[in-house]
This record gives C-alpha cells, sequence and structure tokens, in this order.
C-alpha cells in the first residue's frame, strides 16, 4: 500500500542526533519558536510565556526526547536544493525559518465508548508521558493520539501551514498505527472555543466537535473544545479532508 507523501516543507524533529552541537541547536530553535508562541498566542495555550521561558535546557531536551511525543516543523528553505530538501532534514531545520510546529502523543489504548476516558484528552490527562508505548497493546485495539501545541507565526498565516502541519500528524499516526496491527485509530485535538478560524480548519481536514466544553490549565482554566478525527487505517489516502481556505 502506497499512502500519500509527505509535504517536504513539514519536518519531523528526530530522536537522534550526530553530534551534540547539533542536538542542542536544534533544541535552541525548538524553545524559541515554542515561546514566540506562547507570547503571541497568549490564550491560545494551557501554559504561559512567563512558566515555560524560565525551564531549563534539560526540560526542552526531554520534550523532544520523550518516545510518546513527535514534533514536526514547517519550514521555510532560504536556497533549498534537491540534496537539501530530500536527504538532509537536520541541516534545513537548523537554517530555515520556523513557520510553525504542531507536537503528535500517542499512541495510547482508548477504552470503549461509554468508559470514564473514553476521549482522546481524557486518555493522555494525568498519565506519564514519558514512558515508551507499549506496541504489543495496540494489537486489535483502538489507538489513539493527541495533537497539541499547534502554532503558526501570525504573519505565515493563510498560507496552508498549519494543514500541512496537522496532515502530516494524521499520517503519521496513521502509518504507526497500522505497523501496530491496532485494530482502529483515533486522533483528538483541543481548540479554544472562541478561535473559530482553527475550528474550521480541524473542521476541513475531518475532525469533528464532540458536543462538549472542556476546560484545561491551572488556576485560570481555559474553554475549549474537544474534536476528533477517526483515520481509516487501510485506506490509501486516509487523513485527508476537503481543502478549502485555510485559517493557519
Amino acid at each position: 500500500m502506497t499512502s500519500r507523501t509527505p509535504p517536504e516543507d513539514v519536518i519531523l524533529i528526530p530522536k537522534e542526533f550526530l553530534s551534540l552541537s547539533t542536538l542542542k541547536g536544534i533544541v535552541e530553535r525548538y524553545k524559541g519558536n515554542r515561546l514566540e508562541a506562547l507570547q503571541r498566542d497568549p490564550n491560545a495555550f494551557s501554559s504561559t510565556y512567563g512558566r515555560e521561558s524560565q525551564f531549563a535546557y534539560e526540560t526542552w531536551l526531554s520534550r523532544l526526547e520523550n518516545p510518546l511525543s513527535k514534533t514536526f516543523v514547517a519550514v521555510e528553505d532560504k536556497d533549498p536544493t534537491p540534496e537539501q530538501n530530500i536527504y538532509n532534514p537536520v541541516q534545513r531545520l537548523l537554517e530555515s525559518e520556523w513557520l510553525g510546529q504542531a507536537t503528535l502523543l500517542g499512541p495510547k489504548v482508548l477504552p470503549q465508548e461509554g468508559a470514564e476516558t473514553s476521549k482522546p484528552w481524557q486518555v493522555f490527562s494525568g498519565t506519564n508521558l514519558s514512558e515508551g508505548p507499549d506496541f504489543k497493546t495496540l494489537g486489535n485495539a483502538h489507538a489513539t493520539y493527541l495533537i497539541v501545541g499547534v502554532f503558526v507565526l501570525p504573519d505565515r498565516r493563510r498560507k496552508g501551514h498549519g494543514r500541512r502541519l496537522i496532515e502530516r500528524a494524521l499520517m503519521a499516526a496513521r502509518d504507526e498505527a497500522k505497523s501496530a496491527s491496532a485494530a482502529r485509530a483515533t486522533v483528538g485535538i483541543i481548540v479554544e472555543s472562541g478561535n473559530n478560524s482553527a475550528r474550521r480548519l480541524y473542521e476541513r481536514i475531518g475532525f469533528k466537535i464532540q458536543g462538549e466544553e472542556l476546560a484545561v490549565g491551572g488556576s485560570e482554566p481555559l474553554p475549549v473544545i474537544g474534536m476528533t478525527k477517526d483515520i481509516d487505517i487501510e485506506s490509501e489516502h486516509p487523513v485527508f479532508g476537503v481543502c478549502g481556505a485555510v485559517a493557519q
């Protein structure tokens, strides 16, 4: 089975690097992009710039090394070459402008509908996200993922970068769930209640509102909406919705 080719301008941050200096460079780029997101869109995240700006290097590193997370970056190459585009994603991450990013958490087993934790955001809430996935438990099970930390630079929105980030994450979830012989796969995403442009983007890609308003965050929880998309593991093109005008 052949799946759709991943977009060339969206790169998965690898888990292993050839040198410590390269690793540090990627961590610093990731940190800078995340902090910029928290500064520019403070109401879109359950965390804050003030909190995360105090994180030590080890905290940022642990996020990228987390076996349950995959972080994708939308990049813009200054002077791309065919060799750079195809064979050297790390070089592109170091040298290109980061336009946005999104993180895919998972997989975990989704309990049957009606259980207390039957939605992706419930499965990942309060769990130990530093433990690697047990792929043996996914055989013939319902695999679930959660997309978090979606951000595109304000001046680069409405150009399709947000859509391509989400689609790339969905492709990764589909491929992993299929390789683990899961019976089904569902991906969740959480959107701020007032962020209508992002909600419409997710709906175009195929996410559906679950009809419940959640509250996430610390002392002042954000009102957010949970959305999910079921992935057809066996389909050749399982993750793409109707692509109209995009918000991010």
